[in-house]
C-alpha cells in the first residue's frame, strides 16, 4: 500500500504559503487551496483606548500605526508571538479562545467602551468576536474583511478526484464551511477516504456535521503516519 502524502491547506494568505512550508518540511507534499480571501483595511490611526483586544493575527496589519506601548491582548500564545514580532511589548495572550480572552478581560479590569476589539467581518456581514463586545461592552473596529474562494485550484481538484489527499487542514469554522461551498459536489463523496485536520475541537464538531470523513482529529500540524 502507498501511503499518501498530500494534504489541502484551506487557509488564506497571509499565513498560507508558511502553513504549505512548514507542511513540505515535515514530508507532506501540500496543495494551497485557500478557501477564504482577506481584505485588510487601511491601519487605524492612534486609538485612545486603555487596550486592544486580537482574536486573529490576520487584525495586526491594521495595528500598524498604534503605539507599541499600548496593552495588547490576545485570544492565544500565537497570535501573541506575532504581536511580539512586530514591536509590540505590552502583550498578554489568553488560553485560545474567547470565553479565555473574557476571562482574562476580567481579571484585569478591562471592560467598557475604552476596550477596542480589532476584528475582522464575515462574508456575511458579521463581526467576528461579538461574545466579545457584547461581554465587555468593548467596541469593535474592522480591521479586515472577509470574502469565500469562488474556484477551487485545478490542483486541489484534481488530487481529490485521483484519491490522492491523505488529508485537508481546516484553521476555522469559516475555512471548514467555505471549503465545503467551494467542493464541487461530485468530489463530496471522495472525503470518506480523507482525514479533516482540525485546528479545534469545535472545527472537529462541524466537520462531522459537513461530511464523512476517514477520520476527524484535532492538531495543528498533523504527521503523515497517523
Amino acid at each position: 500500500m502507498v501511503l499518501k502524502r498530500t494534504i489541502l491547506v484551506t487557509r488564506p494568505e497571509p499565513g498560507l504559503a508558511e502553513s504549505v512550508s512548514e507542511l513540505e518540511n515535515r514530508g507532506w507534499d501540500a496543495i494551497a487551496c485557500p478557501s477564504l480571501i482577506i481584505h485588510h483595511n487601511q491601519p487605524f490611526s492612534n486609538i485612545d483606548c486603555d487596550a486592544l483586544l486580537i482574536t486573529s493575527a490576520q487584525s495586526l496589519p491594521a495595528l500598524a500605526m498604534q503605539s507599541r506601548d499600548q496593552f495588547l491582548l490576545t485570544v492565544g500564545e500565537k497570535t501573541a508571538f506575532k504581536a511580539r514580532q512586530q514591536g509590540f511589548r505590552n502583550v498578554c495572550s489568553a488560553k485560545g479562545n474567547a470565553l479565555s480572552l473574557i476571562q482574562l478581560c476580567k481579571e484585569k479590569g478591562l471592560i467598557g467602551k475604552k476596550l477596542i476589539l480589532a476584528c475582522g467581518q464575515g462574508w456575511r456581514g458579521q463581526n467576528y468576536g461579538d461574545s466579545l463586545t457584547e461581554s465587555l461592552q468593548a467596541q469593535a473596529m474592522i480591521a479586515y474583511k472577509v470574502e469565500r474562494a469562488t474556484l477551487m485550484p485545478l490542483k486541489a481538484q484534481l488530487a481529490l478526484k485521483e484519491q490522492k489527499v491523505a488529508a485537508i487542514l481546516f484553521y476555522s469554522a469559516e475555512t471548514l464551511s467555505a471549503f465545503m461551498n467551494l467542493c464541487p459536489k461530485e468530489l463530496h463523496e471522495t472525503l470518506k477516504n480523507v482525514r479533516a485536520i482540525c485546528y479545534s475541537k469545535a472545527i472537529a464538531d462541524k466537520a462531522a456535521f459537513y461530511a464523512s470523513w476517514a477520520a476527524i482529529e484535532v492538531a495543528t500540524y498533523p504527521s503523515i503516519q497517523s
